[in-house]
This record gives structure tokens, sequence and C-alpha cells, in this order.
């Protein structure tokens, strides 16, 4: 599933179809489509040709800890299966993931776009941690997480329904603020 996310990302940032990529790239536009849902496992090779035919660069920084990207798939998995409070564990391990390293690293861990989760809201409070959490290494938000679809135009407790706290605005990151979701800085601060 993460060569399916790191593709298509990769495929619309360059701008490109799948028609296009696959012209460029000499994989066939099927076999792109089967790739970007998930319902063929490329090999490294293949990734890495196609990443290049976009222009881009597969780069790869080890780590044992989630990204964004896969946190985002867990989130999916939670809502689906009917399990918010696990939603929102798996949004703080996220939270803890990118306290646990620092600059190139922790952009790393969010550079790729993550497929939508279902929920809005979700997609909301993914792209206002990563921003939170990139802009205290002043680096900037991933283009992804700026984008329109991840913010929100009614204000969401993110622990509504599951532990809800009540949240004063005044202790909101402004990062979470902009995009509408409600979670105060001191419920992310890991123990």
């Amino acid at each position: 599933m993460q060569a399916a996310t790191v593709v298509r990302t990769a495929r619309r940032v360059a701008g490109l179809s799948q028609t296009q990529l696959a012209e460029r790239s000499g994989v066939t536009a099927s076999a792109i489509s089967q790739i970007e849902a998930g319902k063929r496992n490329p090999s490294f090779e293949t990734v890495t040709r196609l990443i290049a035919s976009t222009g881009g660069q597969l780069v790869s920084v080890p780590t044992r800890i989630g990204t964004a990207a896969t946190i985002a798939l867990q989130i999916t998995e939670d809502l689906r299966a009917g399990k918010q409070a696990y939603a929102l564990r798996a949004f703080i391990q996220l939270n803890d993931n990118l306290c646990s390293v620092e600059g190139s690293t922790r952009l790393a861990l969010c550079i790729t776009e993550p497929a939508p989760t279902g929920s809005k809201r979700w997609d909301a409070a993914l792209a206002g941690l990563v921003a939170y959490r990139l802009g205290q290494e002043g680096i900037a938000a991933p283009a992804w997480a700026n984008e329109p679809s991840r913010f929100l135009g009614k204000v969401w407790n993110i622990s509504e329904g599951t532990y809800p706290f009540i949240v004063n605005v005044n202790d909101v990151p402004k990062e979470f603020l902009e995009r509408g979701t409600l979670v105060a800085a001191r419920d992310l601060e890991s123990v």
C-alpha cells in the first residue's frame, strides 16, 4: 500500500495523468492504475522508474516508526471498523513519532501525502499535526497539508465522542485552528 501512495503522490505533484506517466516510464497505464489502487505490489525497480519518470527521486530514510501516510492508513482501517478511539490512538502515535525525531527525519515522515481516510475531519487533523510539528522545526508543511480539502468549514473537537475533552481555543495551536480542528497543545505532549 505504501508504493501506491508514493507513486500516486509523485504523479500528482508532477501534474501527470496515469497515461502520461505510462508514456514516460514504459509501465502500462493499467499497471500504474493497479499500483495506485494498491492492487499490485510493484518491484523496487518499478517504483524507482515511475518516480524518476515524474522528475523526482525515491529517497529512503531508515526508520522503524510510522509515517503520516502509514498512520493515515491505520486511521482509515479504524474508522471503517467503527473504532473511533483507535483512530485517536493512531493520531497520538503519529504525534509521538514526530516528537521522537528531528529535522530531515521529521520531514521525511511527513512528506508523502497520506491517502484520504474517508473522513474530512481526520484528514484535516493529520494536516494540522504535520504542519504543527514541522513548524516547530522551522520546516514548512508539505503542499498536501495546505490543500483546501485539508481544511474544515465547521470546527471539530478531535476528542468528540471518544474521550471528550473541553478544549479552550486559546490552547489550540494555530495550525489546527486554521484547519478547523480543536486539539490543545498540552494534549499532544508525550508522557
